[in-house]
């Protein structure tokens, strides 16, 4: 079954409610965190969302090969229960995004031959919308992970 028609509308309505409720999160310099320099200390959603980027980048390297790799840390699924290191930073559009990820992970994780980048590349693209909406900070460091090179 096709789940292409759903995956957009649930994104439309994603970003339709977040762009109705949109605030301004209260201390930005906290989506800034990092291992080393955050004075207010990482967060279980940033080291979570850290080892997520880990793992993007790692799996990047099978992708460019056409391989895939099946593994993923269970931990992933505590996305939905992670504490955030702002408590803005989870709205009503943080768990359909979530679900949006989880569901690319698991449509990369089944992918064979020539689906297998654009799989892995729309892995990536569900953590750029979602810091399109909840801390914009790493993005330009997510989009680097995106295979734009064609791959033989």
């Amino acid at each position: 079954m096709n789940k292409l028609p759903a995956i957009i509308f649930i994104f439309s309505v994603v970003v339709l409610s977040s762009a109705f409720s949109m605030r301004e999160p209260s201390g930005n310099a906290l989506c800034k965190d990092s291992l080393d320099v955050n004075p207010n200390g990482s967060s279980e959603l940033s080291l979570l969302m850290r080892k997520m980027y880990d793992h993007a980048a790692e799996v990047r390297k099978g992708a460019l090969e056409k391989k895939v790799q099946q593994d993923f840390p269970n931990e992933f699924l505590s996305i939905y229960t992670a504490k955030p290191t702002d408590v803005l930073t989870k709205n009503a559009s943080f768990d359909p995004f979530a679900d949006g990820y989880l569901y690319a992970l698991n449509n990369y994780r089944s992918s064979t031959g020539d689906n297998v980048v654009l799989n892995y590349n729309n892995l990536v693209t569900s953590c750029i919308n979602c810091h399109t909406q909840h801390c914009p900070g790493p993005i330009s460091k997510i989009k680097k992970l995106l295979i734009t090179e064609p791959v033989k």
